[in-house]
């Protein structure tokens, strides 16, 4: 009988855990992610895993703008194609707006049970994920890009 004369009547009780109900279910849907590295319930991979056998030898970038609305301030210029080659370290380089990279592999990367590569990305902080796409091509002209979601207007 509390919670009735709290909120006046059994309808506003009712309004009151619908609300919270569908406040709930909504919060569970935007949430479709794991959560950052480190957190209860993470997917992440350390890059020091044993899990991976193979790392690119080599990368080539094309830059993109540092910030595309306003292409005056030129390109990204932070870090070297080599940053991702090899075993990953704490090396970046800067893609900028638009930009791209290709890694290339000394064994050719194949369809096999589970996960089949990893791409990292440099974060500020376990929240800040810039978004990307990812192709694969056997042949260094013909693109296939796996789906991708995102919760941010793109």
């Amino acid at each position: 009988m509390y919670l009735a004369q709290k909120y006046n009547s059994v309808r506003q009780l009712h309004i009151m855990v619908t609300a919270g109900m569908i406040f709930f279910l909504i919060t569970k849907s935007v949430a479709q992610f794991a959560p950052p590295a480190g957190q209860p319930g993470s997917t992440a991979i350390s890059t020091d895993s044993s899990i991976f056998v193979q790392w690119a030898s080599a990368c080539l970038v094309a830059r993109g703008y540092m910030d595309i609305s306003d292409t005056s301030l030129g390109y990204a210029n932070y870090g070297m194609d080599t940053a991702a080659v090899g075993i990953a370290d704490f090396n970046v380089v800067s893609l900028g707006d638009s930009g791209s990279a290709v890694l290339y592999f000394d064994t050719p990367l194949v369809n096999g049970s589970g996960f089949d590569f990893a791409v990292f990305e440099n974060s500020f902080s376990d929240e800040f994920l810039e978004l990307a796409f990812v192709e694969v091509s056997s042949d260094g002209s013909r693109f296939f890009r796996f789906g991708s979601t995102s919760n941010t207007q793109t």
